[in-house]
């Protein structure tokens, strides 16, 4: 696991729009690239960073809680969360998703396909790798407290959208219904109510841990009703699993399968 995740404004006036932008893991930096008709690499990207402090704020949830996709029909949807590219503003950014995984987040770089971008090259080398989730929440909220000091009385309500997502941060009620909307495939208040609320009443019941996995192996608006009939047809199973000490216990059917 990569012990340094960094991002971080670099170079430029506070009153300019575009600056230096570098993003760094481990020895290496993401953000190194060649510009067009230059042979000379640079470790910084020059863009402006507060629609990136925007994209953090607007999909923390997601980037913090919600794992790669299964399906590849929400992929599309998935990238505008994850992917860095989707910050857009009419810049180029590195070809890089970031994910939660429980502890830790994973920061993949991908392939620059074709090297499609007309005035620069990106040159991080594909790779896959991970970083403790309390390293990634440090770089992320480090990376906005300095764009909002760069940016000061200029930064367009990114201050206020902070404060509110630190407070759900600290609010057990409000952080647990967030984390929820994430591992359903949602953005913050995207979810159907309905949705929300009986997988919250299934928490209470069954613990957060089997509920969040259960919420990942079918996202969507159906994956309650998913998750009820398969509950349903545990509580009705009478498959019996018995054990090297003769102890019998009934057990979910998929628990059982390997019997």
């Amino acid at each position: 696991m990569i012990d340094r995740f960094q991002i971080l404004i670099e170079g430029g006036r506070s009153g300019d729009e575009t600056q230096r932008l570098s993003v760094r893991l481990g020895e290496n930096y993401l953000t190194s690239l060649i510009r067009r008709g230059s042979n000379e690499p640079d470790h910084c990207l020059e863009a402006p960073p507060l629609p990136l402090a925007f994209w953090f704020v607007d999909n923390w949830w997601r980037i913090r809680c919600e794992p790669a996709p299964s399906q590849r029909a929400l992929l599309a949807q998935w990238r505008l969360a994850h992917h860095l590219p989707s910050v857009g503003a009419g810049y180029p950014w590195p070809n890089v998703s970031l994910w939660g995984e429980g502890d830790r987040c994973a920061v993949a770089v991908h392939a620059d396909a074709g090297n499609l971008q007309p005035s620069l090259r990106f040159l991080a080398e594909p790779a896959l790798e991970y970083v403790a989730s309390s390293t990634a929440e440090t770089a992320i909220d480090s990376f906005i407290d300095q764009v909002l000091q760069h940016a000061g009385a200029e930064c367009d309500g990114l201050d206020v959208e902070y404060k509110d997502l630190r407070e759900e941060r600290d609010n057990p009620s409000a952080s647990s219904r967030r984390r929820l909307e994430a591992l359903l495939g949602f953005d913050p208040d995207g979810a159907p109510e309905g949705v929300v609320s009986n997988y919250e009443t299934l928490a209470k019941q069954y613990g957060f841990d089997g509920i969040g996995e259960a919420a990942l192996a079918h996202q969507g608006e159906r994956s309650v009703y998913a998750l009820q009939e398969a509950l349903e047809a545990a509580e009705t199973s009478k498959v019996i699993l018995r054990t090297a000490d003769d102890v019998t216990s009934t057990l979910p059917l998929h628990r059982c399968a390997n019997r």
